[in-house]
């Protein structure tokens, strides 16, 4: 992999914190995304009770795209920090993208600062299914899902200014970097912040529309063929499991936000997430984490194939003789 040479870009963190009793994360998002590339992580445990935590990242310092063995790095614009303004500043073969990504943060470092919220910054995105083509040996997909919208295979944004909600406290906390070697940019970032925030809560659209058309990638007949065909593979051993996806075309696009809203009430999950980085916005919830990084510990909690521990010996035998019998999980 070829790889740009840059220096390390020393960041200091500045925090202000207050009150945010009447304030919720989703009217806190309406105002600030129009900073553009805005994000929304929020958290309902187990369905019942919200998180400690929610999180708003907006305006990222650069946004890295990956497509075809290539990263393009593009800069956000934001003349208080970046006399250059938004373009593309470097583009270069990136065999693996995950690898690209990990260089490319090692060219920053932040000062230790205590108190920080759990999460203050970093690379937020997406990765697509696809990408573990560029790092296993799997078969190449007859069409390109993406080639008809022009979609990267991997987006991630660099953040360095978040909005973090702390439930249990009733507090907001703009957390901005200044760069080691210019103070200021910081300071004057968490004034936009605390200024949208301030500002009028926006119009906002709801995620019904007149006349709306929904079309399937498929019939429903298609979509039985492919379960069955998948279920061939799986009982001739090759392959342990198969996620059918099905995409759903609908006309016009309902707004993001308001896309959201009705998506957490109908199903509020651990990990509910909308992520606007251009060319497209991203909108999911799911009750189980892929994998989490923390303190030096890897944690998975999956949720296909196990089952909680029971209350006693008897309920785990009873728990594991209903995995060993169930046709989907074994």
């Amino acid at each position: 992999m070829a790889v740009t040479t840059q220096r390390t870009t020393e960041l200091v963190p500045v925090m202000r914190e207050r009150l945010a009793d009447l304030e919720t994360p989703v009217s806190a998002f309406a105002k600030l995304r129009a900073l553009g590339g805005a994000f929304l992580l929020e958290s309902a445990e187990g369905g019942e009770r919200m998180g400690r935590f929610s999180f708003i990242g907006v305006a990222p310092r650069e946004t890295l795209y990956f497509r075809d063995g290539e990263v393009s790095i593009n800069t956000w614009t934001n003349p208080d920090r970046d006399p250059r303004g938004a373009g593309w500043l470097a583009a270069y073969p990136a065999a693996d993208p995950i690898v690209a990504l990990r260089e490319h943060m090692r060219g920053y470092r932040r000062a230790p600062q205590t108190g920080l919220p759990r999460f203050s910054g970093g690379a937020v995105g997406f990765v697509s299914y696809e990408v573990a083509r560029r790092f296993e040996r799997l078969p190449l997909a007859r069409n390109d899902p993406y080639a008809p919208w022009g979609l990267p295979e991997m987006v991630f944004g660099i953040y360095d200014t978040v909005v973090a909600f702390d439930h249990l406290r009733h507090t907001l906390t703009v957390l901005a970097h200044d760069d080691a070697t210019e103070s200021g940019n910081a300071g004057r970032m968490i004034d936009r912040v605390f200024a949208a925030l301030d500002a009028p809560l926006p119009s906002l659209a709801t995620a019904a529309q007149r006349e709306t058309t929904v079309t399937a990638n498929g019939t429903s007949e298609d979509y039985m063929e492919r379960v069955r065909r998948a279920r061939e593979l799986i009982a001739e051993g090759d392959c342990i499991q198969i996620v059918l996806a099905q995409r759903f075309d609908v006309r016009p696009a309902p707004d993001a936000l308001a896309l959201y809203r009705a998506l957490r009430h109908v199903n509020p999950s651990p990990y509910m997430f909308l992520i606007d980085t251009p060319p497209a916005t991203r909108v999911g919830a799911s009750p189980e984490p892929f994998v989490r990084v923390e303190n030096g510990r890897v944690v998975m909690h999956l949720i296909a194939g196990t089952r909680p521990r029971g209350a006693d010996d008897a309920e785990d035998a009873a728990n594991e003789l209903a995995l060993r019998r169930s046709e989907k999980e074994r």
